[in-house]
């Protein structure tokens, strides 16, 4: 059975889960924060992935673009990098939703999306802070 987080009520599973979705981010960051131009992306030539990108064909590029590269990634000759990627960043999008703790009031009113997120967010920062009793978005 799975152990849970003692303040915030989340349990082990769900807690590696987020923690992988923190590691995919803090590896894919550079594809994240830089914007794309005309140009390749700095990221895209850095990763070895600008000339595979840039060939893709319009109706391929949007099967991609609505399934996710890891949907047809057994029939492409992708990376394996951005193969790779596009698994784990499959796996993170199934992310469970977490919400306050039972007995957690936040300090304002907000709606249930935006206690879900910071519900994710204190458990991710959990294990790292474990003596904090607030989160402040």
């Amino acid at each position: 059975m799975d152990g849970e987080h003692p303040r915030l009520g989340v349990s082990a599973s769900i807690e590696a889960h987020w923690r992988a979705a923190c590691a995919l981010i803090v590896d894919a960051r550079d594809v994240i924060v830089e914007r794309p131009t005309a140009q390749p992306p700095g990221w895209a030539v850095a990763r070895g992935w600008a000339a595979w990108l840039a060939e893709l064909a319009p109706p391929l590029l949007e099967r991609l673009e609505t399934d996710g590269l890891a949907a047809h990634a057994a029939d492409l000759d992708a990376p394996a990098s951005l193969r790779a990627l596009a698994a784990r960043a499959a796996v993170v999008g199934s992310l469970p939703r977490l919400s306050l703790a039972e007995g957690t009031s936040p300090r304002r009113r907000v709606g249930a999306r935006k206690r879900q997120q910071v519900g994710a967010f204190a458990a991710a920062l959990a294990p790292r802070f474990p003596d904090a009793t607030r989160v402040i978005d």
